[in-house]
């Protein structure tokens, strides 16, 4: 249940638009949307 929690975490392109928004608040929803991707998984994969 970890590794299947842990892939869906470094499946989702954060890489791209984090370069193409270095600074701007577009990282931060990225991050908040990865990060909210993330619990939803390990959610469902606890559930």
């Amino acid at each position: 249940m970890t590794s299947a929690s842990l892939k869906p975490s470094t499946t989702p392109p954060a890489a791209p638009e984090h370069e193409d928004a270095p600074t701007g608040p577009g990282r931060r929803a990225v991050v908040a949307t990865v990060t909210a991707a993330g619990l939803a998984a390990a959610l469902t994969a606890c559930g």
